[in-house]
């Protein structure tokens, strides 16, 4: 557990290994397959609701936060109910991100929010973690990416925005591939 949001519903960060127990990530994954259904109107299938290939990508290695319910507000989120989830790993740099000759970074494969938790400042703390991880395990990756689809995901476009994202370019007719630089430390305390 990394920390605690103290203002209701109080929230606990959690850093999911794979080592950790099946059952909550499954609770995650289908948590993720709850909120990306409602987003598109339609049931999600394939890899991004299959637990093997979840724990297929934490193994690359890879980086999974949630963020879980310690003392609900009131009764729309209960007890240990996931509120946002953060899953990144490692990838291969598009040839065209300028990166310092770096070639890989640190990509978040998916993340969502409870509607309920949205704009509460949760996804970026599970970003701030991702980030402060990142920087020990890996300090020779210096940038996140992420690919979006603005046409379904309009406020995931301004939340990357507001969080230095910069679009890089167009994955497919529909993706966008944004990215930034791992923040140092010393960025970090200027933002603050």
């Amino acid at each position: 557990n990394y920390f605690i949001m103290n203002n209701p519903p109080s929230i606990v960060i959690v850093r999911h290994k794979v080592s950790n127990d099946r059952e909550l990530l499954k609770k995650v994954v289908q948590f993720c397959g709850d909120i990306f259904s409602g987003e598109i109107g339609q049931k999600v299938e394939g890899p991004y609701v299959s637990l093997d290939e979840w724990v297929n990508r934490l193994n690359r290695p890879g980086w999974l936060y949630y963020a879980q319910v310690d003392q609900p507000k009131d009764g729309s989120l209960k007890r240990g109910d996931i509120a946002a989830f953060i899953f990144a790993h490692i990838r291969d740099l598009p040839l065209h991100i300028d990166a310092s000759n770096n070639t890989r970074s640190v990509h978040i494969w998916l993340c969502a929010s409870s509607p309920r938790m949205r704009r509460s400042g949760i996804m970026t703390r599970l970003l701030t973690q991702l980030e402060e991880d990142v920087r020990k395990e890996v300090p020779e990756i210096q940038m996140i990416t992420v690919c979006t689809k603005p046409a379904i995901f309009k406020a995931m476009v301004k939340w990357l925005e507001q969080n230095k994202f910069g679009l890089q370019g167009t994955v497919d007719p529909e993706k966008v591939l944004y990215a930034r630089p791992v923040e140092t430390r010393s960025e970090k305390s200027k933002v603050s």
